[in-house]
């Protein structure tokens, strides 16, 4: 058997093995996103500072038509404590929230993220569907976690950040990448 390009008219070199010979560079998912629509974005945010112990401080909604992939939270705190990535769902209730403006990773597009993303000190009003992972901050580091499944937000689906400590002022930056091209 050949294998034959069809624009080319070359044929494929095969080693003892029974392998094509071939020399390839791999992109992640995200990168090729970014580079073909831009759509890979961050959601940074600045000196959050929860009123108590286990106060939510962050939501994100998926309301558009497609999924949303987070890749990479990263998170620093004045103090040591635990921020819980959680899968939530209710409506939030604010006591002043500050919206998150996303910020697309490519600076020749300009892609609107179609989600509702905000902090606030203590966001009341949703349900806790459970934890997807605890992230252990040591005061004035900064922890990254990276997931290699992501965490997929489906249209009309919500995620939030929970903070275990009663005291800490957090800053951190959220990866979200949409998921429309495969």
């Amino acid at each position: 058997m050949f294998i034959q390009g069809s624009k080319s008219g070359k044929f494929a070199d095969v080693n003892d093995d029974l392998m094509v010979k071939a020399d390839s560079v791999s992109r992640t998912k995200d990168n090729f996103i970014n580079g073909e629509t831009g759509k890979v974005w961050s959601l940074t945010f600045r000196s959050v500072d929860p009123v108590g112990a286990n106060d939510t401080f962050l939501y994100l909604k998926n309301t558009g038509a497609e999924a949303l992939r987070i890749t990479d939270i990263r998170l620093s705190s004045t103090v040591t404590g635990i921020a819980y990535v959680k899968k939530v769902s209710g409506t939030p209730v604010y006591v002043g929230e500050t919206a998150v403006s996303p910020i697309s990773r490519r600076t020749s597009k300009s892609p609107v993220l179609q989600a509702t993303v905000n902090t606030d000190t203590d966001i009341t009003g949703l349900t806790d569907d459970g934890d997807y992972f605890p992230m252990a901050l040591s005061a004035d580091q900064q922890a990254h976690l990276r997931t290699s499944s992501n965490i997929i937000i489906d249209p009309g689906g919500a995620i939030a950040i929970e903070w275990d400590t009663a005291t800490g002022v957090l800053t951190g930056a959220v990866s979200v990448v949409e998921n429309g091209i495969i």
